[in-house]
């Protein structure tokens, strides 16, 4: 869908909405995983949990190699009581993983957030984004616990762009048959910074081809070409 115009050196740079974005989630790679459960939407990464305990307990399952002590503890615990059990495993996962809360708001459209919405009734948890302590330390950060929950939320932020059609694509075509005529485009453009990043290129792409129009039908020189070019630019 078309929502801008831009005019620039004989050139219209058309701005429209991504009708068909790739899913950050199914086809980027990604360090977090993210897990959601919905009846009705299939959100995040594609997993075979069946609840959010048979989630939780395949995090300690991942770790339990390095700790098989682990597993040991779990079971004293959920045999004393499935509360006490269950208090454990989130606090296994919290000491191995770094692990953020998913929310969806859910009227005339989703959004998703690591941060709880203002309405109650349209809103609630639906999952967690995650990845291992130990696969965060091999980034090579200078402070791990610090970029791992910056990164998390960067690829929610992306996600939710995806969700709410904030994705955006440029189409280029010349205004007048008396200069360069570039026609090109580019999709796949997330979020305002994407938008701008997009236009960028755009007229970058313009750039490149008013020069080198100039060089192969430009006989006067710059001088002339400079003023034919300002009065594309008025038109």
């Amino acid at each position: 869908m078309l929502i801008d115009t831009i005019k620039y050196k004989g050139h219209n740079i058309e701005i429209h909405t991504d009708d068909d974005p790739m899913n950050p989630r199914t086809e980027w790679d990604n360090l977090g995983k993210m897990v959601c459960f919905h009846n009705r939407y299939n959100l995040g990464d594609e997993h075979g949990h069946d609840d959010v305990d048979d989630f939780m307990l395949h995090l300690v399952e991942e770790v339990s190699d390095e700790y098989p002590e682990i597993f040991d503890k779990l079971e004293e615990n959920y045999d004393d009581g499935y509360e006490r059990g269950r208090n454990l495993t989130q606090t296994i996962v919290e000491n191995h993983y770094y692990i953020l809360p998913l929310y969806l708001y859910d009227h005339s459209g989703i959004t998703i957030s690591t941060g709880e919405f203002s309405c109650p009734w349209d809103s609630g948890q639906v999952g967690w984004i995650y990845v291992s302590k130990k696969e965060a330390e091999k980034q090579g950060w200078d402070d791990p616990a610090k970029r791992a929950i910056k990164y998390l939320g960067s690829e929610v932020t992306v996600y939710d762009q995806y969700l709410t059609g904030e994705v955006y694509g440029y189409m280029t075509e010349a205004t007048t048959d008396n200069g360069a005529d570039y026609q090109g485009s580019c999709w796949g453009f997330f979020g305002d910074d994407g938008k701008e990043l997009m236009i960028q290129e755009a007229k970058a792409e313009i750039d490149y081809a008013v020069k080198e129009y100039r060089k192969k039908y430009n006989p006067f020189g710059n001088l002339y070409f400079n003023i034919f070019q300002n009065v594309f630019e008025c038109c």
